[in-house]
């Protein structure tokens, strides 16, 4: 309010030194008024100023101990994308190590998994196959002993019923090893997404530690309470997650 009224009192001035000027030639001080910068200057006895307008920054929500490794300083405007806070990272980043390594580990895990079920699966089927081809052999020898005696007919039928017997047991048996390998394929599929979730939110919460400005503004500093009282927040303060 007292800017306001010394420029009204300025332009005032000047309005009457020209009367002057006309009326009795006289000479009176005068000075050009310029566009500048508006500045009110407050001196408070008790009492905190607020903005109008303020963004909270709080901790971030993670599994860990946090510390304060970096303020910007208080009382200092921010511009978008200055770092305004960040807490310590070792304890953070070990994590993500450790996750990455148990996903290396299950994405193996997997990947042994099904070579072996391939592996298997190609021994089964080659052993169908070979059983396939023993009963077509049996069925062809019932077709030549046609002629020959009783028994031996009944042999050769025998060893046909039991390459056949045989037969479906090997195909029951891959099929029952289809059944157990996507059981087995799907609890390590599991195990993966499992572990890429892990990872994920352990980086999540690494990025979260440092927190940058979204918009500009001056930084205050908020009161945490330490050892029973409130005080402002500053470097290696260990706030709750």
């Amino acid at each position: 309010m007292l800017a306001i009224a010394g420029i009204l009192v300025v332009a005032a001035g000047m309005m009457a030194s020209r009367v002057l000027l006309e009326e009795e030639a006289a000479t009176v001080a005068s000075y050009a008024v310029q566009q500048g910068e508006f500045v009110i200057t407050l001196e408070l006895r008790n009492g905190e100023l607020e903005a109008v307008e303020a963004e909270q920054i709080t901790s971030p929500q993670v599994r860990g101990q946090l510390k304060i490794t970096h303020l910007f300083p208080e009382g200092e405007i921010v511009e978008v994308g200055d770092l305004i806070l960040e807490f310590d990272k070792a304890e953070f980043e070990q994590k993500v190590t450790e996750r990455e390594q148990e996903l290396e580990a299950v994405r193996a895990e997997l990947e042994k998994t099904l070579a072996n079920q391939l592996v298997e699966i190609g021994r089964q089927e080659a052993d169908i196959e070979n059983r396939t081809a023993q009963l077509r052999l049996a069925e062809l020898q019932v077709e030549k002993m046609k002629f020959e005696s009783l028994v031996e007919r009944e042999e050769a039928r025998l060893k046909a019923r039991q390459d056949e017997l045989a037969l479906e047991q090997a195909q029951r048996k891959l099929d029952a090893q289809h059944v157990v390998d996507q059981a087995d394929r799907k609890k390590r599929e599991l195990d993966v997404a499992q572990k890429e979730r892990r990872l994920d939110r352990a980086r999540k919460d690494l990025e979260s530690l440092s927190v940058n400005a979204e918009r500009p503004g001056l930084v205050v500093y908020e009161k945490i309470w330490k050892g029973g009282r409130a005080e402002k927040v500053r470097v290696g303060d260990e706030p709750w997650g």
